[in-house]
């Protein structure tokens, strides 16, 4: 075969043809360097058709030699012209060598569905490139070879702790059930980002088994982002047996953990921790925890204690906050007492506050005390507020009212209130008569 190929060179170069400069190594690497030119498209040409031996390893040469991506690229692209395990030495030694993300993510997807490379794609899963690292990772999933196992192991005695997370980010895509144990075991890493990003691979992998200890790291690790993650960590456990713990955490008084265990009881769902939730709203002075407070009441449905939420409705200096908590007790199932706080904020000065209170009234569905709403209808002074108190009788839709709502709209001056009094009487006996 070699034979064969000088043969070849040594007529063209003869008969004086184009690709005669082709078989001189250093025109053919001058040519690639370059770039596009007459002189480079006839190189890919020569070496897509003959291979020649070579070349691939000039071409490493230059590639660790130049710092220019583009020249780097092109000489990437030419290697592709040869068969991968022909010249797998030459993409070993590139791929271990080269440090810019962009290429190595090609080289990576190029050489991984070769058994050969697998091992040196493993090396990748500690790059200083996230993007690389990841996308070594997701290869190797897609592969499945156990081959991978040993190396991982290793990496799971480093002593440095960086090796040891990118084990865990790696496990995120290859997690095996032979790694369960690892994986709880670095719950107890000396390192807090080692324990952080085992908590991670644990509920991404869903490894329940490692609930235990995160409860612990939630209730007790001296670092605070740890706790924090081990929080997030028992809503993604769907953990409802988690509220002592969490309740206990809101007592230490820290924002960030209380705002994370508020977070965590709403999205369980853990009604039980209403009435201590609506009592802190009694004393508590941080805003954000307020309306996290508020915002889990809402979703529960219920307060266990309305004291907190009246207080909040009736004294709070923070607008947004008093409006939430005046909607939380159009939502809450202790209806009575809420409808009799909601009777007190309807005699406020702020037009919003009774509109909003109005609104409330509505989502009781209280059909017997509709008079209060007709009431206000009838007499506020605030258009915004009549509106809000005519919309929420349409949606109580008690017949007793429409005697007194056509009295009002027979009397009404404002067009607008008119209007919509007009619309709805008429929708009412269009309904009635069908």
């Amino acid at each position: 075969m070699k034979l064969s190929k000088l043969v070849i060179a040594l007529f063209l170069i003869a008969t004086g043809s184009l690709s005669s400069f082709a078989m001189e190594q250093k025109k053919i690497i001058k040519a690639i360097i370059k770039g596009k030119s007459p002189a480079y498209e006839e190189a890919l040409s020569y070496i897509k058709e003959n291979h020649p031996e070579d070349i691939p390893s000039l071409l490493r040469d230059e590639y660790l030699d130049d710092d220019d991506s583009l020249v780097r690229m092109r000489i990437i692209e030419t290697l592709k012209l040869y068969p991968s395990t022909e010249i797998a030495g030459t993409w070993i030694e590139i791929l271990s060598k080269t440090n810019n993300s962009k290429i190595e993510i090609d080289l990576l997807e190029y050489l991984h569905t070769e058994k050969i490379f697998t091992l040196h794609i493993a090396d990748k899963l500690i790059s200083p490139s996230t993007e690389v690292r990841q996308k070594a990772a997701s290869l190797l999933k897609k592969e499945g070879n156990d081959r991978i196992l040993p190396k991982l192991l290793i990496l799971s005695k480093s002593q440095n702790p960086v090796e040891r997370i990118y084990l865990l980010e790696a496990l995120n895509y290859l997690y095996d059930v032979r790694f369960k144990n690892l994986v709880i075991s670095f719950l107890n890493d000396e390192n807090k980002s080692v324990r952080i990003y085992a908590i991670k691979c644990a509920t991404e992998n869903e490894i329940k088994e490692s609930l235990t200890k995160i409860k612990q790291i939630a209730k007790s690790d001296e670092n605070l982002e740890a706790r924090k993650r081990a929080i997030e960590a028992i809503a993604l456990f769907k953990d409802t047996q988690s509220a002592p713990i969490l309740l206990s955490i809101i007592k230490e008084g820290n924002k960030e953990l209380t705002l994370t265990s508020i977070q965590t009881l709403r999205i369980l769902k853990i009604s039980s921790a209403a009435a201590t939730l609506s009592q802190m709203l009694e004393t508590e002075k941080d805003d954000d925890i307020k309306k996290a407070i508020l915002d889990s009441i809402i979703t529960f449905g219920k307060s266990g204690n309305i004291s907190g939420i009246t207080f909040i409705a009736k004294s709070e200096k923070n607008f947004d906050i008093r409006i939430k908590a005046i909607y939380c007790l159009g939502v809450i199932s202790e209806k009575e007492q809420a409808f009799n706080a909601l009777i007190d904020c309807l005699n406020d000065n702020d037009y919003r506050i009774r509109a909003e209170a109005c609104n409330s009234l509505g989502n009781l569905r209280h059909a017997q005390k509709s008079e209060i709403l007709l009431n206000q209808l009838k007499n506020d002074s605030s258009r915004y507020v009549r509106t809000a108190a005519l919309f929420s009788l349409q949606r109580i839709k008690n017949s007793k009212d429409i005697i007194h709502l056509f009295d009002i709209y027979s009397s009404e001056k404002d067009p607008v209130l008119r209007e919509l009094l007009r619309e709805y009487l008429r929708e009412y006996i269009q309904k009635v008569s069908l």
